[in-house]
């Protein structure tokens, strides 16, 4: 089993995952196999690895992002008939990361401070639309109208495409960015944000310039983190559920109520609400 272990590993760094994928699955699988050393058969040890983990308070979402890793490598090995019991979750009941006021001003008067543009516009098109990482890696140049003022985003979850309003800072960010960015090749010619090599960005890569953000302002943030704080403002300054779940993109009632029980009272937010991103269409 030892040997099928470093076959995998040779083998998961030429699949068309994301790095981050690649390294969280092999540390999750070296995990559990460190876990049933002696074991002859470690499959057969799963249960018992999710019981343990649970005696560590994991929460359910990372005890099953490691069954996953888990599972995966099964099914390197042909055990196609691999069976794991997932823990359940409450979703509509987890309680969501959000920045508070004060940390949110931190961030952006650094933010502000970077001499990135393309990282400033990222970070400025995620605090004021709310969209996701992903939806702002399939982002075109045709996505920005900097005339109209408008930004038009699919979501490839919901297939749905949202149209939205371009706060001032926003669209001063994505000008600045459109102004040095440069002419890629190929596939990505289209694309808004491109590495510096000249390809579309990934997830990984705007997640990475959060949390570079969020580094350098000694705050843990992600890029969930700034869609929730993006959506739990709106929430909390009486913006409807159905609205709300139209600019968030989410089709299940519960996700958009866990925004409004989470919420203080409206107070001045760091960033003019009147000009946040309103939902035009959908």
């Amino acid at each position: 089993m030892r040997e099928q272990l470093a076959q995998y590993f040779l083998w998961l760094q030429e699949q068309e995952l994301s790095p981050h994928s690649k390294r969280a699955y092999s540390t999750h699988v070296r995990a559990f196999f460190d876990f049933c050393d002696g074991s002859n058969d470690p499959f057969e040890q799963v249960q018992t690895y999710a019981r343990h983990l649970q005696t560590e308070a994991a929460k359910p979402a990372t005890i099953n992002t490691k069954l996953t890793a888990i599972a995966h490598f099964a099914k390197f090995c042909g055990r196609d008939n691999f069976q794991v019991e997932r823990e359940p979750m409450n979703i509509d009941s987890q309680e969501i990361h959000a920045l508070s006021e004060e940390e949110e001003a931190a961030l952006v008067d650094l933010v502000h401070q970077s001499n990135s543009t393309r990282d400033k516009a990222i970070f400025m098109l995620l605090l004021y639309t709310g969209i996701r990482p992903r939806e702002c890696c399939a982002a075109e140049l045709s996505s920005i109208d900097l005339v109209a003022g408008t930004g038009t985003f699919a979501s490839k979850k919901s297939g749905k495409v949202r149209v939205v309003a371009l706060h001032p800072t926003l669209k001063s960010a994505l000008a600045a960015w459109l102004a040095e960015r440069r002419q890629p090749v190929g596939a990505d010619a289209n694309a808004l944000f491109v590495t510096h090599g000249g390809w579309r960005i990934s997830t990984s890569v705007v997640d990475n310039v959060v949390r570079k953000f969020g580094l350098q302002a000694r705050l843990v943030v992600s890029a969930r983190t700034i869609r929730n704080t993006f959506l739990r403002k709106l929430a909390a300054l009486g913006t409807s559920a159905r609205a709300l779940a139209k600019v968030g993109g989410h089709r299940r009632p519960g996700l958009v109520k866990r925004y409004f029980e989470q919420v203080s009272p409206p107070q001045p937010m760091v960033m003019p609400i009147s000009a946040q991103v309103p939902m035009i269409r959908s």
